[in-house]
Parts: structure tokens; C-alpha cells; sequence
């Protein structure tokens, strides 16, 4: 059988009321040469016998189903071991694409053979259908290839979202759906093929995506005693080396931010923060230390204290609000850290202060080293000098004696002519009258 070029990823778990317009819009696609691999969740709903008649209807949906409930990220993984596409989309069975969205996106993978994925806005939804927030931003006035630099730039709302369309080899070679990551897997795997290998935007809606408070992703995020450990768990992947080429292009871009205050509530109470992860964390953990040193979680407010010091100068600032910490706060542990922190801090400037001293002491013996060594010289120069103009004095006073005497030489000339032309004059007056000498 011939692998049809989109495998479309549509697990369920009792939306038989959402089905029918997922579905519909799905199967309604102006591009058709995909497969749409539904695997049912063990659904306790209608949703069997929805799926089972539009799979009668069209050969083009593979249905499977679960035989107990294994959670969405299972069932996800599911559906990608089975799907056969150079490309692929991961839907939702409550939300919906939008007409022409497939046939765009996988023009433009083909226009662009670099790029590892396509995306276009995402509205989500109330229940009742009124917008609540749209994402991921304008990134382009019209349909264009975004390389890894440029993502940066402009990718900074929401990152790219879930319901993007992506090369199905890149997606696997950023380790797929991470059961660790939970409702965070399909954005983390997006954003490092999209970091990597660079992204496709069609400036238009192409998805339509159902907020409620009873999603998936929706109650783990809601709750911080679920989502903690699952950014944590993220921050672990990020540090990996295995994405170390994308690792910075992600904490730059801002995309980072969506995670709000409880990103840095993460960070504070890791055991470590991997230290490949203080660049990329650097503007969230200083944009929000304040918040974060005012938490009415101690080990956050301790963490933080902790954390700080390893941004040094550019945290410095924060100095005094962890001595203040350390002298006021009611948590011990709380106190010891901001102590050692404003401790940290003091010893930075010490340590730079005593620097300050040693260049300037270095530069002034370089300087007093560099005269004696340059002395000598100089003074053979001035010896050199002096001794020339020692010589043109006397060149001059030289000079001055052969000008006197050429001068004394002439006015001898001028008074022996003088005395010639007065001894003739008397000679002449000395002849008598008329007589021509």
C-alpha cells in the first residue's frame, strides 16, 4: 500500500459531542492524500459508534482503540507508531482545522524542504465560542519560511502551537510525545523542530482550539502541584545536550514567558539549576525575582536567594532585598539562604574592588617598567641631539670668522682702488696746461 503523504494523530476520549465537527473538517480538506489514524481512549461515551460510522464512510480513517484508558500522551504515541506520512498533524478531538489549512501547509513543506514544520494562527475558544485568546502572533504579512534566526525574532507569544503541521523524522528525532512532559510534550518536540530546522507561517487561522477548564492541559497547568514538576521535568530536557542547538534560540526568543510566575517558581525549587539553563532562564528569573522573593512558598523565597548570586552583576541590585530577607524573613532556611546570597553579593564586589586594585597596580609597574626601559634610550637620543648642535655652533662660528674675513679681504680691495684713483688725480693735475699726458 502506498504511504500517503499527511498522517493526520486524532486520539479521543469522550468528545462524541465534538467528533462530528472534528471530524467533518477534517475529512472536508481540499488536500486528501492523507490518512487520519483515530485511537479511542477507552471512551465510557457515543464516541465509538461515531467514529465506527465515519470510518464506514471513509476508508481514509484507521480506527483503533485502547483496551483500557492509558491517557492521552499514550494514546498519542499510539497513533504516531502507526502513522506512515512524510508529514503529519496532531489534532484534538474537541477542536477543529479550518478549510484549506492542510494543502497550504504542505505546499509550503514542499516549497521549503529545510523547514521542519507549518503552523498558522490558533483561535481558542470558549465553550460558547467566543475568542479568548489568539495565538501565536503575526509573524508574517504573508505565507513565508521562517529560518531558526528569524523564529527568534518573532516568535515571542506562545511558541509554536500544538495544532502545527511537521516533517514526521524531525518530529521523532526530537524525541516525539514525552510521556514525562505530559501536556507539555507536543509544544516542547515543536519548539525544538522548529528551533533547529526553521518554520512556515500562514498568516491566517488555521485551527480552532477549545478552552475549558476541564482539558488535559488546561487542569495540569491550573494546578501548581502538577505543573511544578512538569516544567521542571522540561527544564531538564532543555538542558540536554542533545538540544544544546536550540537551547538558547528558545530562551531569546521569549517563548519561555508563557509559563508565567510559576516558571521561576520551577526553577527556585530545583535541587540545581543546570547551569546551561541560566542564560535562556536569565530574563524570566530577573524580570521576576521580586515576586518570587515575596512567595508565600519558603522554598521558593529560598531558592531565589540562592539562585541570584549566580547571575552576579547583573543581579546585584538584589543585594539589599536579600539582606533584608536574611534579617526579617520568619522561615530559617529562608534566612540562611538570603544571607549566604548577600554574602555572595559582597564578596563579588570585594573581590571586584581588589581586582580594580591589582590592574591599576599592574598597569602603574607596567608603566614605571616601561619608562626605566625606554630612559636609555632617550637619553641616547638627547646625547645625539645635543652633540649635533654642538656641532652646528661651531659650523656656524666658523662660518661667521670666513664671512669677517672675506668681508676684511674686500674692504682692503675698495681702499687700495680708492688710493690708485687718488694718486692718479694728483698726477694728472701735476702736467702742465695743455699738455695731454
Amino acid at each position: 500500500m502506498t504511504a500517503p503523504t499527511l498522517s493526520v494523530l486524532l486520539p479521543n476520549y469522550n468528545h462524541a459531542d465534538f467528533l462530528p465537527k472534528c471530524l467533518d473538517e477534517i475529512l472536508g480538506q481540499s488536500f486528501t492524500d492523507f490518512e487520519l489514524i483515530v485511537v479511542d481512549d477507552a471512551s465510557t461515551d457515543d464516541s465509538v459508534r461515531v467514529i465506527e460510522e465515519y470510518a464506514r464512510r471513509d476508508d481514509r480513517i484507521r480506527f483503533y482503540r485502547n483496551p483500557q484508558n492509558l491517557g492521552v500522551v499514550a494514546t498519542l504515541n499510539r497513533c504516531l507508531g502507526l502513522a506512515r506520512g512524510e508529514f503529519a498533524h496532531g489534532a484534538a478531538s474537541d477542536d477543529y482545522v479550518l478549510p484549506g489549512y492542510f494543502e497550504e501547509a504542505v505546499a509550503l513543506l514542499r516549497a521549503h524542504p529545510t523547514a521542519g514544520l507549518a503552523t498558522g494562527l490558533v483561535d481558542c475558544v470558549s465553550d460558547d465560542g467566543r475568542l479568548v485568546y489568539r495565538g501565536p502572533g503575526m509573524w508574517a504579512a504573508e505565507p513565508a519560511y521562517l529560518s531558526p534566526d528569524e523564529l527568534v525574532r518573532r516568535a515571542t507569544e506562545c511558541g509554536v502551537p500544538g495544532p502545527a503541521v511537521w516533517r514526521r523524522d524531525l518530529f521523532l528525532a526530537a524525541g516525539g510525545y514525552k510521556p514525562e512532559l505530559k501536556w507539555h510534550c507536543d509544544w516542547f518536540a515543536l519548539q525544538v523542530v522548529a528551533f533547529r530546522h526553521g518554520a512556515c507561517f500562514i498568516p491566517r487561522t488555521t485551527t480552532v482550539v477549545r478552552v475549558t477548564t476541564d482539558a488535559y492541559s488546561a487542569a495540569g497547568q491550573r494546578n501548581s502541584q502538577t505543573q511544578r514538576p512538569v516544567l521542571q521535568r522540561m527544564l531538564a530536557e532543555f538542558a540536554d545536550p542533545a538540544v544544546a542547538d536550540v537551547r538558547d534560540r528558545v530562551g531569546a526568543s521569549g517563548v519561555l514567558s508563557q509559563f508565567g510566575d510559576e516558571l521561576v517558581r520551577a526553577v527556585a525549587t530545583l535541587a540545581e539549576v543546570p547551569k546551561q539553563m541560566l542564560g535562556p532562564l536569565r530574563g524570566r528569573v530577573l524580570a521576576l525575582a521580586p515576586v518570587a522573593l515575596a512567595d508565600p512558598e519558603p522554598a521558593v523565597r529560598a531558592g531565589v536567594a540562592r539562585l541570584l548570586p549566580r547571575y552576579g552583576r547583573e543581579a546585584e541590585h538584589y543585594r539589599g532585598a536579600l539582606a533584608g530577607l536574611a534579617a526579617a524573613d520568619p522561615d530559617p532556611d529562608v534566612r540562611e539562604a538570603a544571607a549566604a546570597g548577600a554574602a555572595a553579593f559582597r564578596r563579588l564586589i570585594q573581590l571586584r574592588v581588589r581586582l580594580r586594585r591589582k590592574v591599576k597596580a599592574l598597569l602603574s609597574r607596567w608603566a614605571r617598567l616601561a619608562d626605566r626601559r625606554s630612559r636609555p634610550i632617550h637619553h641616547e637620543r638627547l646625547e645625539r641631539i645635543e652633540g649635533l648642535l654642538t656641532q652646528l655652533v661651531a659650523l656656524n662660528h666658523q662660518l661667521v670668522a670666513v664671512a669677517a674675513g672675506l668681508q676684511a679681504t674686500a674692504d682692503r680691495e675698495v681702499a687700495a682702488r680708492v688710493e690708485e684713483r687718488a694718486a692718479a688725480a694728483i698726477r694728472v693735475a701735476a702736467l702742465p696746461r695743455g699738455r695731454v699726458a
